[in-house]
């Protein structure tokens, strides 16, 4: 497995659906959207008030810069129409291209997509919910925001629906970008956002506030009208909702000002304590549950790990003067958090050549919930050995450590690769290593799993019995954004033209399949269908 290729897929990974040279969610944009738990959230957690209109009636109101409606509807052979042109609206219309449609505009080209997020599975519906975003720009920009929902039930023709989601006059638009965006799903339905708020283009001054709209019936309802003390000349950390769908957090990059919105009990508060952000990473790293996180950024060299509500839990040294990013890494399950580090700090054992804050790790610690030192595996000194943690076995149960000497090519000093020595399962219960012999053919059976890769690499598969372990040949990416699949796993094969996806679906247990579609990286793959950006291409059984 070549190193290079690997960080440099990471890289591409981290620029996708990137507006500009400022930080971007190092994970992509691609999220998947949890099966509601509670379909009566709506009734029993209070969200009855303060409701405006789904319509244009209920946003504000500048005159729009965006054209004149065409009352006839789309040209023939365009296809739908998912927004109807009334009010403020140019239409976008779904044109028929050689392998599907493309999503297009009477004011530009292709609209620009920002997210794409699942649906939480309803009766087996097919659906995604794209935020788009569009500009009229000049001596004033006009920002706007829409969601267009995809039904992808028809094999032939995906069916569209949009909704506004708000209109504003801003004078930067990174700064609306950074957090005014989707955070997930609070139930079947209703999806929350952060809006902005301004329609004055004399001040261009905004504001932002919390919303869900139904993506159902278009219905928006306010459920906090600002972000108390939020600056509109500072962009936003990463934010995030907390599993529970209970609370949403949000942080500023520069100041490090952090709220935590409890949508219960419609309470804000704003923390005392500041979290800011040095470029040109986010030091902000929750867990799965969203209910904790770490701090990676301090005078004193420290990691802090945090409650939402302030609570220092712990403190771990920093690993020296290079660092993973990010420094430390959820288990799946938020049980572990792991940290990389290294015994010497120089020379040949960080990957700063190759992309900046790398390493070549010599030594993994994890730690619980509480932070608290659980496991710690280390290269012996001398051996010029490295290790790293390659992928997650049984939501977090397990590690899997991959053991190996960095080496430079013969035929190519200025290239390494990577020469593996092993490959061990730590269970991080009890300590035990096991360790795994590298096979050539691929391996079936009861006791084959397959585990997908940490980061972006291979697809493992591990004979648990025996004690073996085969990797996929094509490097690729864990991709959570594939319906009926627990897990999915992702690669492009640029030899044969086409692309690989793995999925665990539920009933079948793992699936593999050979997309024919153009070799590219998808934003979701519903059923039949593969979306990327404004493309939505039939994929080929």
């Amino acid at each position: 497995m070549n190193w290079r290729m690997i960080l440099v897929l990471g890289m591409l990974l981290a620029a996708a659906g990137c507006d500009g040279d400022r930080p971007d969610d190092a994970a992509g944009n691609a999220k998947a959207a949890e099966e509601a738990s509670d379909p009566a959230y709506g009734e029993s957690r209070g969200y009855g008030e303060d409701r405006v209109s789904g319509t244009a009636d209920g946003m504000n109101e500048p005159t729009s810069p965006f054209g004149s409606p065409d009352t006839e509807g789309p040209e023939k052979g365009k296809g739908p129409v998912c927004l109807d042109g009334s009010d403020h609206f140019t239409e976008l219309t779904l044109a028929e291209t050689d392998d599907g449609f493309e999503l297009k505009s009477a004011d530009a080209e292709s609209p620009f997509v920002m997210q794409t997020l699942l649906l939480p599975n309803r009766d087996g519906e097919n659906k995604v919910v794209q935020i788009v975003r569009r500009l009229s720009e000049g001596e004033v920009t006009l920002y706007r925001k829409d969601a267009v929902v995809f039904d992808f039930a028809d094999r032939n023709v995906p069916a569209c629906q949009g909704y506004p989601l708000f209109e504003a006059y801003v004078d930067d638009v990174y700064n609306v970008d950074s957090v005014a965006e989707a955070y997930g799903f609070l139930d079947a339905d209703r999806l929350l956002y952060v809006a902005a708020v301004g329609d004055d283009p004399a001040t261009k001054i905004h504001s932002y506030r919390v919303q869900t709209i139904n993506i159902r019936t278009g219905a928006i309802e306010v459920l906090f009208n600002d972000i108390p003390g939020a600056p509109t000349d500072d962009f936003f950390a990463k934010g995030w909702l907390t599993a529970d769908r209970g609370t949403l957090v949000l942080n500023t990059y520069h100041t490090g000002m952090l709220w935590t919105f409890d949508l219960v009990k419609r309470e804000v508060r704003k923390s005392e304590r500041s979290f800011p952000h040095f470029w040109p990473v986010f030091n902000t790293v929750p867990s799965p549950d969203g209910e904790l996180f770490w701090y990676t950024a301090s005078s004193d060299r420290k990691y802090r790990l945090y409650t939402l509500d302030g609570e220092l839990l712990a403190e771990l040294p920093h690993a020296g003067d290079y660092e993973d990013y990010p420094p430390l890494r959820w288990s799946p399950d938020g049980r572990y958090a792991a940290r990389s580090y290294m015994r010497e700090h120089r020379g040949e054992h960080d990957a700063d050549s190759i992309v900046t804050h790398d390493l070549v790790p010599q030594g993994i610690q994890f730690v619980d919930r509480r932070g608290k030192i659980q496991r710690t595996v280390e290269t012996s000194p001398g051996s010029g050995e490295y290790l790293e943690l390659a992928a997650w076995i049984d939501g977090g149960a397990e590690a899997l450590i991959h053991v190996f000497k960095w080496e430079s090519v013969e035929s190519s000093p200025d290239e390494s690769t990577i020469r593996t020595i092993r490959y061990e399962r730590l269970r991080l219960d009890t300590g035990e290593r096991i360790a795994l012999e590298v096979v050539d053919n691929p391996m079936e059976g009861q006791n084959v799993v397959y585990v997908p890769p940490l980061q972006n690499g291979p697809l493992y598969r591990i004979d648990t019995e025996n004690h073996r372990i085969y990797r996929e040949p094509l490097v690729g990416v864990a991709w959570p954004n594939v319906t009926d699949a627990k897990w999915a796993w992702y690669a492009i094969d640029e030899e044969r033209g086409n692309s690989v996806l793995f999925r665990l679906d539920p009933e079948r247990g793992v699936v593999a399949q050979r997309l024919e579609v153009p070799p590219r990286w998808p934003d979701a793959i519903v059923d039949q269908w593969f979306v990327s950006g404004s493309s939505y291409i039939r994929i080929i059984p």
